[in-house]
Formats: C-alpha cells, structure tokens, sequence
C-alpha cells in the first residue's frame, strides 16, 4: 500500500506539539509493516538548515482564486523515510509555523501543493492521510478538481485523522475564493468557512488520536 501522510508539521524538522510526532513515528511503522510511505509537509524557515541534504524534485504553479504561486518540492531521507517539503517563500520562510493573518491562504497553497506534487514526484497513493485542519480542504479540491479529471487520482482514498478538536480553521467567507469553486456548503460552519468541516465531510474515512 501506498500513503502520503500530509502534515502542517513533522518531527524532527518542525514542531508546536504531538501531530509532529505522530508525523514520524507512525510512518515509520507503517514502513516497517512493507508499506511505501512517504510525507509531506511545509518547508518553513527553520528548515533552511538542512537544505544541503535535500534533492530538488520540481516546481508548480499554483493557482487561488487569481493569485498564482510557484513552488518548489525537495526531498530529504530521515531514518530510512523519504520527507517531501513544498517550499514557497512567502506563505512559509515566516519565523512560526502557524498564528498568521493568512494562515487559510498559506494552507490552501499547502493542499493545492500536496495534490498537484503528486505529478511532480510520480506517487498516486492508495491512501492520502490527512491531519488536522491545516489540511482539511484537500478531499473537497480533490473531489472538485482531481479526481473526475485524471485517472491517476480517481481511486485516490483519504484518511483525516482528527488531532484537536479545538482548532478547525474558521475563517471569514472570503477565503473561499481560494478554492477555485462556487460556493458550495460543505465547507461552511456558523456562516463561516471551516477547513476541518469540509474534511470531515469529503474524507473517506475520519479518525481521532488518542
């Protein structure tokens, strides 16, 4: 089996808390187990530090509701699993990896990111696993832009595991213009838009840690 595990952070290059370990430790089982697992995640300022270790892989141009954006894929190899950081100067090389004026937009970028690297480093996983908010609007552009376009990710599978309730990335409505679609309700909660909403209502399936 094949899986992308998308994270807002990962152990031992970012971190604000246990979503970042979980990023490692549970790749590392599922490798252990035969499986081909792989992450990806932003490549913020901090991680700069490592960059001679890293093998570029390609570029993209990103597309939100008028803006466009380039960025960058590399990839570094940590205790036998592959790390996939999307770089983008201006949503990322930022001293804190969230708390920002611009956190839906930077998150969008990330999720457009994830489903257009797909391309890029040629692995069409079984099973997209996603976490937490910050990557909670992928199954809503992947049913919307992806799946019905492309063979490659028709039978792609997500998984949003569910780390803090707490934290669902509200945002005011017109962050929805990101999405590139019209309005559509499945990403709306209390008149607002909810990122970890419209994941718990296009994932395949939804799990919490404990």
């Amino acid at each position: 089996m094949k899986v992308l595990f998308c994270s807002s952070e990962a152990f031992p290059f970012s971190k604000t808390g246990g979503l970042a370990d979980m990023a490692l430790f549970l790749p590392k089982s599922l490798k252990a187990l035969g499986h081909d697992v792989r992450i990806i995640t932003p490549y913020y300022k901090q991680i700069g530090k490592h960059h001679h270790e890293m093998t570029f892989l390609g570029s993209k141009t990103i597309g939100m509701g008028g803006i466009e954006t380039i960025v960058h894929y590399y990839e570094l190899i940590y205790q036998d699993i592959s790390y996939i950081f999307v770089q983008n100067m201006h949503y990322f090389e930022r001293d804190n990896l969230y708390g920002y004026q611009d956190d839906a937009e930077r998150f969008t970028c990330f999720s457009y990111a994830i489903l257009e690297g797909l391309k890029v480093f040629n692995f069409y996983p079984n099973i997209l696993h996603l976490n937490d908010w910050q990557t909670g609007m992928i199954p809503y552009l992947l049913d919307e832009h992806y799946r019905h376009r492309n063979d490659d990710y028709f039978s792609i599978h997500t998984l949003l595991s569910i780390h803090n309730l707490e934290y669902q990335g509200s945002f005011d409505t017109y962050v929805a213009r990101f999405f590139n679609t019209e309005f559509n309700y499945t990403y709306i909660h209390f008149d607002r838009v909810n990122f970890l909403k419209a994941g718990i209502e296009r994932a395949t399936r939804i799990n919490t840690v404990s």
